[in-house]
């Protein structure tokens, strides 16, 4: 029998769950959860609900709900399933969550720089990016390791740049309050080497522009649009200062692949500009927004970035005049709901960024006549999670029919889906926000069903997930043994730990069984490596609670 629990703690104000799991039924008779404080005193005393078995895990659950109880403290869960008892450490806190995890999963940008020195871990690397398909250079020095690799992409940097200055605006992490930021021990590595204090590394607004830099050299200034990658394949594996010789204008410089396109995230780095510059006050990225508005206007745009568009133009200073060509690309995103409450087919990262844009533009332009229509759409959204969410966990699952992604062979490309769990707790806790201000009963049960399943989602990354790993790096009692990271070459990082990173996550065990797999001995790409989108949308997500 094992309890498994957010390690990081729980919020006041906050669902607070925890999960027991066993091997066998233990004859289905529900046990007594007990939340007892440091005098010894019980403090809260709950069932815990037999919540059903998973087949194909060969496991039972039990689920115990103690939020009611919301007294600030450090406690001991004492759980009892059959004869056995289990304790379990838990910490209750305002804002327990962000002020233990923000600061550090915001630091992981700082590390994954490229271009630049990481004291204790790199020297500048890559000071010969780049070389066009025409042969002729560019500078696209700068930027982030996309991964656990050193290639650059304008899949996941504009979000990353959007994350960070949401971020910017945390009180925890107020860019002008910087008295405010954590202790200077945060971040040490768990290898027991030290790294860059967290006071030291850069702050949210900062990292943004460092993003938003290497963004804007990808910019072509014909069209408007981004170029793709820089990317030189995944063979070398050592420090990234030797992967090429830092000299501009020879054979190593690394290549740009892709074209300028619509196709390279143009809504969404146009939301990124946009929103660093209202943060920033800074013009030269508000410029950058508006040449992507002018080349997305008539650009062919999928519906995640018809809607981060939407968001970004009414985030331009002179909102007014786009106001009437973003309610129009919302209307397009409204109309692409399906009948069960989705908007897309199943995605491993950005599954929950369409509804959250939905709810980020209903608050951002609380006069909009689509107001009704966003609320309509974002009830059905919950339904549809709701539906999604039927097992012990809580979780979203891929469909109904699989819990994980169904890989269609082993060689296949595959990776854990903790950026799509946390894309989708972030729109449900803007849902969960929008819906509250609409001051009527049916949204406001829907606003606490919203954040009880936003919850489960972030339960799950953090612990609360059936081998009780927190995948963030440096929080929690068990973290991955080792990452999927080429920092691991680098002396004195032996598990290629990097600071606040979220790695992908659990994964299928096979194609043919839809069990839970995590590599817990190696470091296996599928389930180890970490990824920006994940550590953008933990910020998004955490940023809410």
């Amino acid at each position: 029998m094992e309890v498994l629990v957010n390690q990081v703690g729980f919020d006041l104000g906050a669902p607070k769950f925890v999960m027991v799991q066993a091997n066998e039924d233990l004859g289905g008779a529900p046990g007594r959860l007990q939340v007892v404080d440091g005098r010894g005193v019980l403090r809260c005393e709950a069932d815990l609900e037999y919540a059903g078995a998973i087949r194909d895990w060969g496991r039972h659950y039990w689920r115990g709900d103690f939020s009611g109880f919301d007294e600030a403290g450090e406690y001991e869960l004492r759980l009892r399933v059959g004869a056995a008892q289990t304790p379990h450490q838990a910490v209750i806190g305002p804002q327990r969550i962000a002020r233990e995890t923000l600061a550090a999963a915001a630091s992981f940008y700082y590390y994954q720089r490229c271009g630049a020195e990481v004291p204790g871990w790199h020297g500048p690397c890559h000071l010969d990016d780049a070389r066009l398909p025409d042969g002729t250079h560019i500078d696209a020095v700068g930027g982030w390791h996309d991964a656990g690799d050193y290639n650059k992409y304008n899949g996941y940097t504009p979000v990353s740049v959007f994350a960070l200055a949401r971020a910017a605006r945390h009180p925890l992490l107020d860019m002008v309050g910087r008295a405010s930021r954590p202790p200077n021990d945060a971040s040490r590595s768990r290898d027991g080497c030290a790294t860059t204090p967290l006071a030291e590394v850069p702050p949210p607004d900062e990292e943004a522009a460092w993003g938003a830099q290497w963004m804007a050299k990808m910019q072509d200034p014909g069209t408007g649009f981004l170029r793709g990658d820089v990317f030189a394949g995944y063979r070398w594996w050592g420090p990234p200062e030797a992967e090429t010789d830092n000299q501009p204008g020879n054979d190593d410089d690394r290549p740009v692949r892709g074209q300028p396109s619509a196709r390279h995230r143009a809504g969404t780095a146009l939301l990124a500009f946009a929103d660093l510059g209202a943060l920033r006050h800074e013009a030269q990225w508000l410029e950058c927004a508006r040449r992507l508005a002018a080349a997305v206007a008539d650009a062919e745009l999928t519906v995640e970035e018809l809607a981060a568009a939407a968001l970004g133009c009414v985030g331009l200073p002179e909102a007014d005049s786009h106001r009437e060509r973003a309610e129009a690309a919302v209307r397009q995103v409204l109309d692409c709901q399906r009948a069960d409450g989705g908007f897309h087919d199943p995605q491993i990262v950005d599954a929950g960024f369409v509804p959250a844009a939905l709810a980020a533009f209903a608050l951002r332009a609380p006069a909009t006549a689509l107001a009704e229509r966003i609320e309509s759409a974002l009830l059905r959204y919950l339904d549809f999670s709701d539906a999604r969410s039927r097992n012990p966990f809580r979780l979203l699952q891929w469909d109904e029919a699989n819990f994980f992604y169904p890989y269609p062979e082993p060689k296949a490309w595959y990776v854990g889906q903790n950026s799509a769990y946390l894309s989708q707790a972030w729109a449900l806790l803007l849902a969960a926000r929008f819906l509250a201000s609409r001051n009527a009963v049916a949204p406001s049960v829907g606003a606490a069903r919203a954040r009880a399943l936003a919850q489960s989602q972030l339960d799950w990354v953090l612990g609360c997930n059936p081998f009780g790993v927190c995948m963030l790096e440096g929080a929690g009692q068990f973290n991955p043994p080792r990452y999927h990271h080429r920092y691991d070459a680098i002396p004195g990082h032996p598990r290629g730990a990097v600071p606040g990173a979220v790695c992908n996550g659990i994964v299928r065990e096979s194609v043919d069984r839809d069990a839970p797999r995590f590599d817990l001995h190696g470091n296996d790409y599928h389930s180890n490596e970490p990824w920006l989108p994940h550590n953008a949308y933990y910020l998004l997500a955490v940023g809410e609670t």
